[in-house]
């Protein structure tokens, strides 16, 4: 067989492997970085947590009797993940 069929076939399959896994991928990450409705249900607040969305921001207090001076927490979400994603394990 002629190299040059060879290397044009290889180049082939792989350029179809290639975009095969960037659609993949992509089509993955779609998917991969939504919030799960048990996160979703977090950024309601209960009677122990209070929360409220801003422009842009997320802010989660304690509710009534909760201690005063408690430690806080301040979380910086990932750059493609829904930042309610981290509700509920904050």
């Amino acid at each position: 067989m002629d190299p040059r069929r060879i290397w044009r076939r290889v180049r082939r399959v792989w350029a179809t492997l290639g975009t095969l896994a960037g659609v993949t991928f992509f089509a993955w990450s779609l998917i991969a970085y939504r919030a799960a409705p048990e996160a979703h249900a977090a950024t309601a607040g209960d009677a122990e947590e209070e929360v409220r969305r801003g422009d842009g921001t997320w802010r989660s207090a304690p509710g009534r009797g909760a201690a005063p001076g408690a430690p806080a927490l301040v979380l910086f979400p990932g750059a493609l993940v829904d930042a309610a994603a981290y509700a509920a394990l904050a």
